[in-house]
């Protein structure tokens, strides 16, 4: 996963007030795959990931969720929400009625399990006026 951007959306809040009383230590750089596992275990809410392997990612993110007894869906705007690894299946209650990103979002608020979701090319619905 060495073409990996991760970008964690809520910012981290950082204490001020006293100077250190010792020089900061150096921050030890994670490989990607590491630091999308710390980002998740710090249950960030959404986390940005740029990259061109996506079926690498889907897999780490997938071996992270096993660990954590959690779900994978995965969203792309032509299929919905499906089930990690049953692409041309839809999941219980989401699939046809999820592709469009609004209803994808509605089935994410309803859900109940713990669950990690995959937003696949969700950029350009980001820019796109409420009306279409």
């Amino acid at each position: 996963m060495s073409r990996m951007n991760i970008k964690p959306v809520e910012p981290v809040p950082i204490k001020t007030g006293e100077p250190p009383k010792s020089k900061p230590a150096l921050r030890r750089r994670h490989r990607p795959a590491e630091e999308l596992d710390v980002l998740v275990r710090a249950r960030y809410p959404i986390i940005y990931v740029v990259t061109w392997e996506e079926e690498r990612v889907e897999r780490c993110v997938a071996e992270i969720a096993q660990r954590r007894n959690k779900r994978v869906q995965v969203w792309t705007c032509t299929q919905g929400l499906v089930r990690h690894g049953m692409a041309t299946q839809p999941s219980k209650g989401t699939g046809q009625g999820t592709a469009d990103p609004i209803a994808a979002m509605d089935a994410v608020l309803q859900e109940v399990e713990p669950t990690i979701y995959i937003f696949k090319d969700l950029h350009p619905f980001m820019t796109m006026p409420p009306d279409g």
